[in-house]
């Protein structure tokens, strides 16, 4: 059975066209169909872009920048990584280093990249402080204490 234009229904058109017309179409309707395709890719489902609050579209696109800003730190700070292992092997790496030449000294721990790492690190740091601190007045109070008392044995014998 053939329709006016000679395209049999067993022929494989299913009268569903890939790209639909825009003729008479609003412009924020074109401008909604445009956008799905965005907000899909950062996760928002084909329901809840369609059928949902809209407002919620907001948190998503927000969620993705946050993402993106997440993924750039991180580029950067591998780069960083990256930089310090090639200065830290460059003694070697040029034509005239002479033997025996050493690489630098890679850090021997990964860089704090949270408040919450950077304060752990500074009280550790103070700690250390205090302790070397503590062990010099207590090495100094040591050194009175027989300086002193050897006087004093001195003096009494």
């Amino acid at each position: 059975m053939e329709d006016g234009e000679g395209i049999t229904p067993s022929s494989g058109d299913t009268g569903i066209t890939d790209a639909e017309p825009t003729v008479g179409k609003p412009w924020f309707a074109e401008y909604a169909d445009n956008l799905c395709s965005y907000y899909m890719s950062i996760g928002v489902p084909y329901d809840v872009y369609w059928d949902g609050d809209f407002t919620e579209l907001r948190y998503y696109r927000e969620a993705e920048e946050y993402r993106q800003e997440r993924d750039n730190y991180a580029a950067w700070l591998q780069g960083i990584y990256v930089y310090e292992a090639v200065g830290c092997l460059a003694p070697i790496l040029h034509a005239f280093a002479k033997r025996g030449t050493k690489p630098g000294k890679y850090p021997e721990k990964p860089y704090s990249v949270t408040e919450r790492q950077r304060k752990a690190e500074e009280e550790a740091e103070k700690a250390k402080k205090q302790a070397e601190v503590q062990n010099q007045a207590f090495s100094w109070l040591s050194a009175m204490r027989q300086k002193f008392s050897g006087k004093e044995n001195k003096n009494n014998g």
